[in-house]
């Protein structure tokens, strides 16, 4: 198979059962009516039964229309798997994330959790704001929080506001 029709079947997939196991737009009402942090993330992976990353990766996607992003990341102080290309396994943007702020990588992302993560054997490593320049230079304010699931850092990052520069 061709590889970008191979990419596209695999997302259409996804698409599909991502959609099967958080009840259509069930999961999306509820996940408006939350706050975009990790609580609230912590309380829908509960509820709904799913992994950390399956949950915030849909949380990114089909909640709040603000830019988000997820990153999935071996942390700094433990070997890269070999079955990955860099230490950043998934960053999954929300739609709003790619439009306004398509020229951050996840190597800039990944700078950030690194500076601003504590080793420990588990749970939350770190809580941090950053700054990154949109897509016409302007920066804004994002926070951060990073969880350790004993595999990987999973770090949910959200959209605080347009920094003003008097």
């Amino acid at each position: 198979m061709e590889p970008d029709f191979q990419e596209l079947l695999e997302g259409e997939a996804n698409y599909g059962a991502s959609a099967l196991m958080f009840g259509g737009k069930k999961f999306t009402k509820e996940a408006l009516d939350t706050n975009p942090e990790w609580a609230s993330v912590e309380i829908l992976r509960k509820r709904y039964k799913k992994s950390y990353v399956t949950t915030l990766r849909r949380y990114v996607q089909f909640s709040h229309d603000i830019p988000m992003v997820i990153a999935v990341s071996t942390p700094w102080w433990e070997e890269k798997p070999n079955d990955q290309e860099d230490r950043c396994r998934h960053c999954v943007p929300s739609k709003k994330f790619s439009m306004l702020f398509a020229y951050i990588s996840s190597d800039i992302i990944l700078g950030d959790i690194d500076n601003n993560t504590n080793k420990r054997s588990g749970g939350p490593v770190g809580e941090f704001d950053l700054s990154l320049p949109d897509i016409n230079g302007d920066l804004h304010k994002f926070y951060a929080e990073s969880f350790y699931n004993k595999h990987y850092i999973l770090t949910l990052i959200v959209h605080k506001g347009k920094i003003r520069h008097f």
